[in-house]
């Protein structure tokens, strides 16, 4: 009898130890499993975020470049400008002034480091009826959105005082005294046979200095 219980519980705890052991495996092998499925979500989800940031940071990262490299236009620019070539004293800039903002621009003169002066300069009748040149006393205005053109004979820009001859070929730069600050504009020098203007002081011009303009 007591060999037989014996027996009876032999069995019993084999049986209680295999069924442990399996329940340890089984439970193993649902934990392996599931692991690659949790890392392989969280690897899609890493790369679906990073994605993600890529794509929103690129229009920001273009547009961001994209304003930083858009040249800016001053408020007065010159369209086919030039001085003329001499080896005199003076000379002048011609071209066309353009007006890029929305309102009047007054031009009252300008400095250049080839010049000891610059001036804007008018041609006006003197009481003989010559055409002679003077200080333009109110400078030059430029219209909103307008041009105001520079040309021998006419309204220029004088250059006083040059400080050395100018060469056909190189390139000068005067600086333009506005009411919305200072316009550096570049210009070319090149040969012109006419504005060869001497100073001839006329009382006529309520004693201001003016020039007669002759051409060759």
């Amino acid at each position: 009898m007591i060999s037989r219980n014996r027996s009876r519980l032999a069995a019993a705890s084999a049986a209680l130890l295999l069924s442990t052991s399996l329940a340890a495996c089984g439970s193993g092998d649902s934990s392996s499993s599931s692991s690659p499925g949790t890392s392989a979500a969280s690897s899609t989800a890493a790369g679906s975020a990073a994605t993600s940031a890529s794509d929103s940071g690129t229009p920001a990262s273009t547009e961001s470049a994209s304003s930083g490299s858009t040249g800016r236009i001053g408020p007065v620019t010159i369209t086919d400008g030039w001085a003329k070539a001499t080896d005199m004293e003076m000379s002048a800039v011609f071209g066309t002034l353009v007006n890029n903002s929305d309102k009047a621009i007054h031009i009252t003169g300008g400095s250049s480091d080839v010049a000891g002066s610059v001036e804007t300069h008018e041609f006006v009748k003197d009481a003989g009826g010559n055409m002679v040149m003077q200080k333009a006393p109110n400078g030059f205005t430029i219209e909103a959105g307008k041009t105001f053109v520079l040309a021998p004979g006419a309204n220029h820009i004088m250059l006083l005082g040059l400080k050395d001859k100018l060469v056909a070929g190189d390139s000068l730069t005067v600086t333009l005294e506005t009411d919305l600050g200072q316009v550096p504009l570049s210009v070319m020098i090149r040969t012109f046979d006419g504005a060869n203007e001497t100073y001839n002081p006329s009382p006529s011009m309520s004693g201001s200095a003016s020039m007669s303009m002759s051409s060759s």
